[in-house]
């Protein structure tokens, strides 16, 4: 994988629009054209970091949930393999590199998603990131600079329930 971090933000978010306008119900011309802008960004902002190699496929899955109603016209099976199509031609340089390299960067791939350079398998870093962005939001909210570990995890939990009851509000 690249480290090019700089140019993540334009295709992330050339992808999230493109998204948005595939699923406008309002226009129905130009999907083709969108589906295509859709799959390069997706492909190129994956490539660009893992972190967005993560990230894009999860927002896609979140994205397709929350709008299941709108999905029956728009994704269509000739849809589905345009996309698939021409982000499997943008990996085609990784796949033949990961082939003469015999796996190596899927095996370090795979090393990575159990432990990172921290020395902490990754659930411990996902609990060290719950614990400190309760603790910093508590701090933020209220000023407490305690270091009181319950606090700062009902925190976290308060913050999603706040987005959770943000979220049905608005989806009325």
């Amino acid at each position: 994988f690249a480290w090019k971090p700089n140019s993540v933000p334009f295709f992330s978010l050339l992808f999230l629009y493109s998204i948005l306008e595939i699923f406008d119900v309002k226009r129905i011309k130009n999907k083709v054209r969108w589906i295509v802008a859709a799959a390069i960004s997706f492909s190129v902002c994956t490539q660009l970091h893992f972190s967005t190699f993560i990230t894009m496929p999860l927002i896609v899955l979140v994205f397709l949930i929350i709008n299941r109603k709108n999905l029956k016209g728009i994704v269509t099976w000739k849809n589905v393999l345009i996309f698939i199509g021409i982000v499997v031609l943008f990996y085609l340089p990784v796949i033949f590199s990961d082939i003469l390299n015999k796996g190596d960067n899927v095996k370090q791939f795979i090393h990575s998603i159990g432990e990172k350079s921290s020395g902490r398998p990754l659930w411990k870093n996902i609990y060290k990131d719950v614990y400190y962005f309760g603790k910093y939001f508590l701090r933020l909210l209220t000023g407490y600079m305690g270091g009181n570990r319950i606090w700062h995890s009902l925190m976290w939990f308060f913050n999603a329930g706040a987005l959770f009851t943000i979220y049905r509000f608005f989806k009325k």
